[in-house]
C-alpha cells in the first residue's frame, strides 16, 4: 500500500436522511484510516424529502473532502448501477468503498488498510471485495 493513498467512500441515498446520517456517523466512529486520505462522495438519487436534501447540502466534516451530487427528481427511479458509476466518475480515490445509505460500520479497526494490502497482493484474482458479514 502506498502512503497517502486516497480512498473514496461512495454513498447512494434517496429520501433517507436518518439512515444516511447513521451510516456516515458509524463510519466516522469506526474509521482508523487517516482522515486526510478519505473522501466521501454522496449521490442523492433525486430525493424530494426536504430534510434529506438539506442534510446533505449542509454536511461538513472536518478533515474530510465531501463531494455531493444531486440527481434531478425526474431521474428517479435511478438505476443503482448508474449511481455507483456516477460516484466513481466524481471520486478521486485509488480505491472505492461502495456503500448504500442503510449500512452501519460497527468495528473500529484498520480494515481499509487491510483491504488495500490484500487487493495489492491479489489484484489479478479479485473483481470485488465487500465489507459485508453474514
Amino acid at each position: 500500500m502506498k502512503e497517502n493513498t486516497i480512498v473514496s467512500l461512495c454513498l447512494t441515498s434517496y429520501n433517507r436522511k436518518e439512515k444516511l446520517k447513521n451510516c456516515i456517523e458509524s463510519f466516522l466512529k469506526t474509521n482508523v484510516y487517516p482522515l486526510e486520505n478519505i473522501e466521501i462522495v454522496i449521490i442523492d438519487n433525486g430525493s424530494d424529502d426536504k430534510k434529506t436534501v438539506e442534510y446533505i447540502k449542509s454536511l461538513k466534516i472536518d478533515c474530510y473532502d465531501i463531494k455531493k451530487h444531486f440527481n434531478e427528481k425526474n431521474d428517479y427511479p435511478f438505476c443503482i448501477r448508474r449511481a455507483k458509476n456516477q460516484s466513481r466518475a466524481i471520486a478521486e480515490g485509488s480505491y472505492f468503498i461502495d456503500c448504500p445509505d442503510d449500512h452501519l460500520f460497527v468495528v473500529k479497526s484498520n480494515w481499509i488498510s487491510n483491504y488495500m494490502e490484500y487487493l495489492d497482493i491479489e489484484k489479478e484474482n479479485i473483481s470485488c471485495l465487500c465489507h459485508y458479514a453474514y
